[in-house]
């Protein structure tokens, strides 16, 4: 099992249990979508979708977001991440969701500001970006790690890309529906 840590805010420099088997952001990516976030963190709203560990919507909730929600589908990943939201003491700012990303986006009702999407590479080409789009409220935030190689632009019809980064085999994109810039 690998350790993460929490690298700024109220939960600074404490530990995340991860999972073997999954591929959890790096420290160099996390601070590079914190920076370009920034002031928008602060009381946001926020879904981490493919939580794995909870990293990004920890660091967010460590940064001064209001809420999280967390959707998880594998089961000693869920329970992981159960155990790092109570070991930080994130649980009243914390919901968690267990099921696959598509059921949670057909019972959900909630608008978020931020939303991070981390899902493993391979299925990235086979998101539901249509159904991502029909949660977003205006001016909300998505953030999208894919692998560098895969080309995203057919998928991303109906997106503005704010900014896109790469940063080793990650490209990091940068959303908002298109029309709310």
């Amino acid at each position: 099992m690998n350790k993460l840590r929490i690298t700024t805010g109220l939960y600074k420099n404490k530990k995340l249990l991860v999972s073997d088997t999954t591929r959890p952001v790096t420290e160099r990516v996390k601070h590079t979508i914190f920076n370009i976030l920034s002031e928008i963190v602060l009381d946001s709203l926020v879904l981490d979708l493919f939580a794995g560990s909870g990293n990004l919507g920890l660091e967010a909730l460590s940064r001064g977001a209001r809420e999280a929600y967390f959707v998880e589908k594998d089961e000693e990943t869920y329970l992981l991440l159960k155990e790092n939201i109570k070991s930080l003491g994130a649980i009243d700012k914390s919901t968690l969701f267990k099921g696959d990303y598509k059921k949670f986006l057909d019972q959900n009702t909630i608008s978020f500001d931020i939303i991070f999407i981390d899902p493993p590479f391979k299925l990235v080409k086979n998101l539901n970006f249509k159904k991502i789009l029909s949660i977003l409220n205006n001016g909300t935030v998505v953030v999208l790690k894919a692998f560098s190689k895969d080309k995203l632009d057919e998928l991303l019809e109906g997106f503005n890309i704010l900014e896109k980064r790469i940063i080793g085999t990650n490209t990091i994109y940068f959303l908002q529906k298109r029309g709310e810039i």
